[in-house]
């Protein structure tokens, strides 16, 4: 029998590696991240294409590292700590004339999704309701005050600001009609939305300035006389299972202020139904 030497090579096992976060810039954003438990001889690279056992990220989200020696890989991932200024946009912030004050009455405040250390609503620079982890709506609004948004993660604070309400005394309907083209459910950011395809109709006879006063992105529209088609989408708070919901629309044109009030009915994004476009319909004003 002849006998056969076969070499057999054995690396040492990669070890997971362990991210460990050294630093966070809050504005601009950025966070500093480290392997806490290199090995000799192995090669590390990072999901934002730089390499070595340390790395800076300018966004937030998931972050990965990769370990790699002799044809072996092993990986790691966190999510890093939440860009408090890339929530900016959900702050509703600017001047708000109020024209139906009982209409006014009943609306709210929505904070971003996420979990904070620490959430303030302040109304006039105090705080008004405060708490932690999710924030929770803001219901209890006066016409002829100022309010504010402050957010604290273990890492970095922002405070959002400001949003004014006041009162117009006279107010005419605006010219104005919605046409609902289709509602459909998305997901952006990992959250189920609305997603509208609207036509938004100006018969003023002028250019007409509307805001869709709720959780609408966007929310506010130049349009020029006639029809033009917008993309809509509506975040819907924590519970909203569907159903039918009053707009306020407030205007502006050469005639001056004016206002409406829409509705919309939404389906239900927990049904399956809730997934595919629903038929398109006509949206009129409710004449009060």
């Amino acid at each position: 029998m002849k006998s056969k030497i076969i070499n057999f090579f054995v690396f040492d096992a990669l070890d997971r590696p362990i991210i460990e976060i050294t630093s966070v810039g809050c504005d601009p954003y950025y966070v500093k991240l480290k392997v806490s438990n290199p090995q000799t001889g192995i090669n590390y690279y990072w999901s934002n294409g730089t390499t070595g056992t340390d790395t800076i990220i300018t966004h937030d989200g998931p972050i990965e590292v990769r370990a790699e020696a002799n044809g072996c890989s092993i990986t790691s991932q966190i999510n890093l700590p939440i860009d408090l200024h890339s929530l900016a946009w959900t702050f509703p912030r600017g001047c708000y004339g109020v024209c139906d004050k009982k209409f006014f009455e009943n609306k709210y405040l929505i904070g971003p999704l996420g979990l904070y250390r620490s959430w303030s609503w302040l109304e006039d620079e105090h705080d008004a309701l405060t708490g932690n982890n999710a924030v929770a709506p803001f219901n209890n609004l006066h016409i002829n005050h100022d309010y504010q948004l402050y957010l604290e993660t273990e890492y970095c604070d922002a405070q959002f600001e400001n949003l004014s309400i006041f009162s117009n005394e006279v107010c005419e309907k605006c010219d104005f009609d919605i046409a609902v083209r289709s509602i459909e459910s998305t997901v952006l950011s990992g959250v189920k939305v609305y997603k509208l395809d609207l036509n938004l109709i100006n018969l003023s006879g002028s250019v007409l300035t509307v805001n869709l006063e709720g959780y609408f992105v966007s929310s506010s529209y130049t349009l020029p006389i006639g029809i033009t088609n917008h993309i809509v989408y509506f975040y819907p708070i924590n519970g909203f299972e569907g159903g039918a919901v009053d707009i306020m629309v407030e205007g502006v044109s050469d005639a001056g202020n004016c206002y409406n009030r829409e509705r919309i009915v939404f389906p239900d994004l927990r049904t399956n139904a809730a997934t595919n476009v629903i038929n398109t319909m006509l949206l009129v004003p409710n004449k009060l």
